[in-house]
């Protein structure tokens, strides 16, 4: 054991990654999270909601039969809005490389959703290559259609 080990022990300090924070044990790239996960929680609503509103009916109780219709409801707008992520984010970062007017050097995807129908869309930033980077872009793409919906470009100010 070393002394910086004993130290540790001594004093009850440790300085190790929480196991719930250490991802070393997770192998293989990293699979974003996609919408279409909606639709479970509707078949689950659901078949709550349909159970509530048999009860109802047996009951004769139209209060719970008016909680089962709006249970049902949801469930269908949970179904309805479990859009599917027809491009990952790696392609839309690709994507939005090949609308820059520049060459990119970094870029950051974030995953966004508008509009009543919740559709989602990735909100590509780029930068230019150069260090620091003179130019820098935002790219809106319809991860749905894969459409690009705008682009925005601009060069940055030299301070000098």
């Amino acid at each position: 054991m070393s002394s910086k080990d004993k130290e540790a022990d001594a004093s009850g300090i440790k300085d190790e990654l929480p196991e719930d924070l250490d991802i070393t044990k997770y192998v293989g790239p990293y699979q974003f999270p996609t919408p279409r996960r909606r639709r479970t929680a509707s078949y689950s609503v659901a078949a709550i909601s349909a159970l509530i509103v048999v009860m109802a009916v047996r009951s004769s109780n139209g209060a719970l039969l008016v909680a089962g219709i709006v249970g049902l409801v949801i469930a269908a707008i949970f179904y309805f809005l479990a859009w599917p992520l027809n491009i990952s984010d790696i392609d839309a970062l690709t994507l939005a490389a090949s609308q820059a007017p520049f060459a990119v050097g970094h870029a950051s995807a974030q995953l966004s959703f508008y509009g009543w129908s919740s559709k989602p869309t990735w909100r590509v930033v780029v930068f230019s290559s150069d260090d620091p980077p003179s130019e820098r872009g935002l790219v809106e793409i319809n991860a749905v259609s894969k459409e690009v919906i705008s682009t925005y470009f601009d060069e940055e100010e030299q301070h000098a």
